[in-house]
């Protein structure tokens, strides 16, 4: 039989498991003007692992990479939304893939 977790024990070990799990994810956004940019770094995704689609007032990023050698199996998965401030215009907004990350242009009202 296994032994019972008690609640100061798993207080311990689940902050721990949570640093060692969530990896940060590196958002920049800046208004210059009329300019609108959004860097949003996906980083171990390539462009091939990523969709990404502009959708009521937000930017939606899917990504999934994987492996299957029935030996060690892996994948890694991200579904995100990041908001776009309310001026930017839907019609003007352009992604595009550079150096490990997803670049969202637009131009604001």
């Amino acid at each position: 039989m296994f032994p019972r977790l008690n609640r100061n024990i798993l207080g311990r070990l689940l902050p721990n498991l949570m640093s060692q799990t969530i990896r940060s994810l590196a958002i920049n956004e800046k208004v210059q003007g009329s300019d609108y940019v959004l860097r949003i770094a996906v980083d171990p995704f390539t462009e091939s692992d990523c969709k990404v689609k502009v959708e009521q007032g937000g930017v939606r990023v899917v990504a999934k990479r994987g492996e299957k050698t029935g030996i060690s199996d892996w994948s890694h998965e991200m579904d995100i939304v990041v908001p776009l401030p309310p001026g930017v215009k839907k019609d003007t907004v352009q992604t595009k893939f550079e150096q490990g990350a997803i670049i969202v242009t637009g131009i604001t009202k």
